[in-house]
């Protein structure tokens, strides 16, 4: 019998984990979502309903699905919408801390990605970044890219902490 540890896609699902991790903390070390975003007052917005992933990289994503299922539950029936993601709500945003579709884990809307690029020099294509996570669930990320795209969101991550840094010495 195989333990959920020896799972085959257990270490895509680590890898998938560990760059979720990362991106949540570069998203709440920019704080635009929280601070200046001009349409959701200090919440954040969603997507839509993509928190399910789904695609020719079945059955590994049914492991994301099935974990996140295990952890939050999910919708009833009732709470089904196409225009509104179950596990956002406008008082309190997304309540998934960990998880997330590669959709709902990539997206950044248009002021938010200009606010990247004006505030902090930054480039942020949410359709890299997904593809990177869709190529991990799929399997066919090298540990070698694995490790390069880590370090691109680290590096993102030390930019906004240096840019921030610096906007504290002036005031």
């Amino acid at each position: 019998m195989v333990s959920s540890l020896e799972h085959p896609y257990t270490n895509v699902l680590q890898q998938y984990l560990e760059l979720e991790k990362l991106l949540i903390e570069f998203f709440a070390q920019v704080r635009f979502c929280q601070s200046d975003c001009p349409i959701t007052d200090g919440i954040g917005c969603c997507d839509k309903y993509h928190f399910v992933e789904i695609g020719d990289f079945v059955p590994r994503i049914h492991v994301l699905n099935h974990e996140r299922q295990r952890l939050y539950g999910g919708p009833s029936k009732e709470r089904y919408d196409v225009e509104k993601c179950f596990f956002h709500s406008v008082e309190s945003g997304c309540q998934l801390k960990s998880h997330r579709s590669s959709i709902c884990l990539a997206f950044a809307c248009e002021n938010l990605v200009e606010h990247l690029m004006r505030e902090y020099d930054l480039h942020y294509d949410p359709n890299d970044i997904r593809y990177w996570l869709q190529k991990i669930l799929m399997g066919k990320m090298s540990g070698c890219e694995f490790d390069n795209v880590k370090m691109r969101i680290n590096r993102m991550i030390a930019d906004v902490e240096c840019h921030e840094s610096k906007k504290n010495i002036k005031t």
